[in-house]
């Protein structure tokens, strides 16, 4: 009897241990470990650049948003690059296409009153008259160009109703370009109760540039209404150092503003600048300083390779003691603006073995605000499967 136990007990034991190998054999292997080492990124520099002596002033990109700003940031009149606002919140409501005419309006007696009401407070007006038929271009075109006060208006009662509702809309429509330090308090800019800071004005610039019905309205030297007739743009910047737009302003209390935009090729690079100022003595010091401080923006831009090809930025480890090299499979460059840093960002692949060499095993990110240049990572030589003598004693 304690022979035949002996021999139950030793088949138990035999066909455990075949069960365990078979289990080491059939089980998930145990993902090869992965280590991320991205190098680091490029530091923010010192930037030079020939800023206005008064007021506050800032600079920004398409692609890039807002790149620097200078003086005080406090908010102060806008004067008419309100009107900026009162378009793009309209064209919210009322989407114009970049060649379209839009609705046509009729004007009422209500119109002719605010024509009136600005003329005598010496604000800039085109003249209009009831029952006067007027597209929705043609209405933009007349807060653009010869920066009609009475046209903002006018377009504001048609697309809200109220004054009373376009504050309200226009306040909250603000924040959603990330113009977090701007009021308003009417359609025209007219109003001192209407401010905003450079950079916010910048960053309403970018948003302008990405309308494309406005970004041609403001290009536009002259235009056709039906009782003004022909119009020409403030703008007398337009056309020079490669400016095509934005807008001016002009009062008592906000002095010279002005938003611009100019198209720059820097290093081979096409690139929309946009530039702020505000609070200038004047208008006509407010274009003279534009101009120089675009000149000055261009040296500032540099062509960086961020990460080289071939770097080692990680590696895949094994249990079973192979190892393999991560690295960029070719350059990662960026044109960046110098006073701002450049991350780097790195991911890897959960892989499956086995895996040959020069695989695609994740991804390198060199980040600079909008601008993000990327680059496949791959593994520099091959990872196996572990051997059969491995997996039954794991």
């Amino acid at each position: 009897m304690l022979k035949g136990l002996v021999g139950r007990v030793s088949v138990f034991l035999l066909g455990a241990a075949v069960l365990t190998a078979l289990l080491g054999l059939v089980m998930p292997l145990p993902a090869p470990a992965a280590v991320a080492s991205p190098p680091p990124g490029l530091p923010a520099k010192t930037v030079n650049l020939d800023w206005p002596a008064y007021g506050q002033s800032a600079i920004g990109a398409q692609g890039y948003g807002l790149l620097v700003q200078h003086g005080k940031t406090s908010p102060a009149p806008t004067a008419s690059i309100a009107k900026i606002i009162t378009i793009l919140a309209v064209l919210k409501k009322k989407p114009l296409g970049t060649n379209s005419s839009g609705p046509t309006i009729t004007l009422g007696q209500s119109d002719v009153n605010a024509y009136i009401m600005y003329l005598r407070d010496d604000g800039s007006v085109v003249p209009v008259q009831a029952g006067e038929k007027i597209t929705e271009r043609q209405m933009i075109e007349a807060m653009m160009l010869p920066s009609a006060n009475n046209m903002a208006y006018s377009l504001v009662m048609w697309a809200f109703g109220s004054l009373n509702a376009y504050n309200s809309y226009a306040n909250r429509f603000v924040k959603t370009l990330g113009m977090t330090h701007t009021t308003i308090a009417d359609a025209s800019g007219f109003s001192p109760h209407t401010t905003s800071t450079a950079d916010d004005l910048v960053r309403l610039g970018l948003a302008a540039m990405n309308n494309p019905a406005l970004a041609r309205i403001m290009y536009e030297s002259s235009a056709n209404l039906p009782i003004a007739g022909t119009i020409y743009n403030t703008n007398r910047l337009l056309g020079t150092d490669d400016i095509v737009g934005i807008k001016t302003g002009n009062t008592d209390q906000a002095g010279g503003c002005f938003l611009f935009a100019a198209k720059h090729t820097v290093q081979g690079k096409h690139l929309t600048i946009v530039g702020g100022i505000m609070s200038a003595p004047n208008l006509d010091t407010a274009e003279l300083n534009a101009r120089t401080l675009l000149a000055s923006v261009d040296k500032n831009f540099k062509h960086y390779v961020v990460v080289p090809a071939n770097m080692n930025v990680g590696a895949y480890t094994t249990k079973w003691g192979q190892r393999t090299t991560v690295a960029t499979k070719s350059d990662v460059s960026l044109l960046v603006w110098q006073g701002q840093p450049v991350t780097i960002k790195e991911t890897l692949s959960k892989i499956k073995l086995p895996i040959g060499a020069h695989k695609t095993v994740g991804r390198l990110s060199a980040i600079f605000g909008g601008q993000t240049a990327s680059v496949q990572l791959i593994n520099k030589s091959p990872l196996k499967s572990p051997t059969t003598a491995w997996r039954l004693v794991r």
